[in-house]
Formats: structure tokens, sequence, C-alpha cells
């Protein structure tokens, strides 16, 4: 999809996954999270969804994206996102509607839902596009030039 030298320049790296902090605005009657295209993500949103009603102790996801950007908020329950590049991997607990996992085009990303209540919201900055996904593992492998 991409030419090989805008492949080779838009690797992300696993430090490029970071959990990002929201705007939160306490009151008597609850609280209430600011979440803003450009400003509290790091890009514009073109598109959401959001996952729910997955047993606890299912996994969901496991590819990676070519091009698409990815903030993922578990505004009910709790996941857990593993993060890979191919050789090293990290771990996040989302747990609370305060805050996102910030997941950059070319990171593999798997979701274990922790609880059977977790609602899992994400944010992307392009439309769906079936070519635009890696669900093989070697061809994720392959994509990052490490096979």
């Amino acid at each position: 999809m991409a030419a090989s030298s805008d492949h080779a320049r838009k690797l992300a790296a696993l430090d490029d996954v970071r959990l990002l902090p929201f705007d939160v605005h306490p009151s008597g009657a609850g609280s209430l999270a600011v979440i803003e295209g450009s400003r509290t993500v790091p890009f514009a949103i073109a598109r959401t969804f959001h996952i729910w009603a997955v047993p606890k102790g299912e996994t969901r996801g496991r590819h990676a994206h070519r091009l698409c950007q990815q903030v993922f908020v578990c505004v009910a329950g709790a996941c857990r996102v593993v993060c890979r590049d191919g050789q090293h991997e990290r771990e996040f607990v989302l747990d609370a509607p305060d805050r996102a996992l910030y997941v950059p085009p070319t990171i593999w990303a798997e979701e274990h839902y922790l609880s059977a209540d977790a609602v899992l919201l994400v944010l992307a900055d392009r439309r769906y596009e079936a070519a635009d996904y890696l669900h093989d593992w070697n061809d994720f492998l392959s994509f990052r030039g490490l096979r």
C-alpha cells in the first residue's frame, strides 16, 4: 500500500506507544473526560467504534495497521493491551475512562478483556480500509523487515 521508501520511514517503535491522560472535570453529579481530535489525541478523528460483551479472558485485535493510528479508551471494565514491534513487547492495563492508549501504525496490538463488563472505545484517524490491516503475524514480520 505505501511506497517502500515511505514504509521504512514510517515504522513505529514501541516507545511511540503511550498512555494519554484526558482532561477530567469532576463534579458532585459525576465526572466528564474531554477527548478532542488533534488536541487530546494526536490526530483528527475520522472513525470511532466500540467493542463490548466480550467474555472475560477473550482476546481481540491480533493485528497491526499499515497506516491507521488508533487510540483505545476502556470506558468501563478493564482490558490489557499487548503491543509488539516484532522483536519486543509492552503491556498496558486500561481500567479507567480518564486515560487512553495511543497505538501508532505498524505496531501489532492485542486486547485481552479482563472483565466481562469491559467496553473499549477506539478512535481512528482513517475510515475502515481492509487493505490497511496486517492480520497474519508472519506478514507483519515481513512488513517490518524482520523476515
